[in-house]
């Protein structure tokens, strides 16, 4: 057994010293332009129709730019799309723990467990993506439908009512909150 002394020291990664003559504000001009490089070949390879290479390129841009919500958003859905449902959680809730805006990363992953009918899973990323706020009104309206489809109407009515004190202009708002009440009246 070693020692604590004798023990290697971890290898800790620094960042190495900017050239003379450079400054942060360069750098960080640099990595933008790779990014929307990045971004913009992304978009060519997916209205030629090959996901994977978008995939890989969403990839490449949120180890570059971590809080670059739209390559989560993007990758994940293509992922779904092409029958990777875990890849696709696993990706966006890599984002939901990177992002500078989590609510919207939240609900993103919460739209992703939805669409798979996985409610019971999706109900913490809406509840928590409504909690962070700066969301439309599409995660109000979902979690509303996800308490509905896990019957857990007196939630479902609570957020019904959330989408229609909120956001109402939305015309589904009302009929959904209706619905939402008569079940809980129902029992169903």
């Amino acid at each position: 057994m070693q020692s604590a002394a004798s023990k290697p020291k971890k290898a800790t990664q620094k960042t190495p010293p900017l050239p003379k003559g450079s400054s942060p504000i360069q750098v960080a001009g640099m990595i933008n332009a790779v990014v929307d490089g990045l971004w913009e070949t992304s978009d060519t390879y997916f209205h030629d129709g090959d996901y994977v290479r978008c995939v890989s390129l969403c990839r490449i841009c949120v180890e570059v730019d971590p809080s670059f919500d739209e390559a989560y958003s993007s990758g994940g859905y293509l992922l779904w799309s092409l029958g990777e449902n875990a890849a696709a959680e696993a990706f966006l809730e890599y984002g939901t723990r990177r992002s500078k805006k989590p609510g919207s990363l939240n609900s993103e992953m919460g739209q992703q467990l939805f669409r798979t009918k996985n409610y019971a899973a999706a109900l913490p990323y809406f509840q928590k993506a409504v909690k962070l706020g700066g969301v439309d009104v599409t995660t109000y309206a979902t979690l509303g439908h996800c308490y509905t489809r896990l019957n857990r109407f007196e939630d479902a009515v609570g957020a019904w009512k959330q989408v229609v004190e909120k956001f109402p202009s939305f015309i589904a708002g009302p009929k959904n909150l209706k619905d939402a009440e008569a079940r809980l009246k129902a029992g169903k």
